[in-house]
């Protein structure tokens, strides 16, 4: 800005109160008013496993128990112990699956298992990714699934053990899945991502504990 020769030069109020307060010695970032989150940010989601337990299981694993577990050992089945569930899981990804997964992979295998060995079939829900308002994940055969976000219900498209969905934006305060065995309406399992990326989680700690948990 220029001015004309003789005019007084204008300061803002604000700049004289920083001009006032660098003549005092003030470190300009304690003056600063504080940074506060912006208003109507999404919450953090639970992170997904880097591998699809479901898909993992009908690559590695179908060929001996079958698609979508049919042909499940009784050995598996019977397995009440969860600690010796999760040391079976691992020994055969690193064994007849000859491959290696990383904590959390390994965890939602497991819990696909428990959902394998289960005699009430309760639907296993698991989330793989969340870009936007596109959310995907697997759930276990001859399920509906259902995605409500912020309150309102949106049915994903099921493919095969994949589902998806496009919401209008991504979701700002809660994101739901619920899924329900075709023809079982009281087989429902809900799953709340801010919480969890799968179903079927470890049993209660009381009832592991003594074997070392899973």
């Amino acid at each position: 800005m220029t001015r004309a020769p003789g005019q007084p030069l204008r300061v803002s109020a604000a700049l004289c109160a920083l001009l006032a307060a660098l003549a005092a010695g003030c470190d300009c970032r304690e003056c600063a008013p504080p940074v506060t989150a912006q208003a109507g940010s999404a919450p953090a989601w639970a992170d997904a496993p880097a591998v699809p337990p479901v898909a993992f299981f009908e690559r590695a694993c179908a060929n001996c128990h079958g698609p979508g577990g049919m042909f499940y050992g009784e050995g598996f089945a019977a397995m009440s112990d969860d600690a010796e569930l999760a040391r079976v899981v691992h020994e055969m990804v690193i064994g007849p699956a000859r491959t290696t997964l990383d904590d959390a992979s390994t965890a939602a295998l497991v819990a696909y298992h428990r959902h394998l060995r289960e005699s009430v079939r309760r639907p296993f829900v698991v989330l793989t990714r969340i870009d936007g308002g596109r959310v995907e994940g697997e759930v276990s055969g001859g399920a509906r699934v259902v995605v409500v976000a912020d309150g309102r219900e949106v049915e994903a498209t099921v493919v095969d053990h994949a589902w998806s969905v496009v919401l209008t934006g991504p979701p700002r305060a809660s994101l739901v899945v619920r899924a329900r065995a075709d023809g079982e309406p009281t087989d429902e399992t809900e799953l709340d991502l801010g919480r969890a990326a799968w179903t079927h989680d470890a049993p209660p700690e009381s009832s592991v504990s003594s074997k070392g948990g899973a």
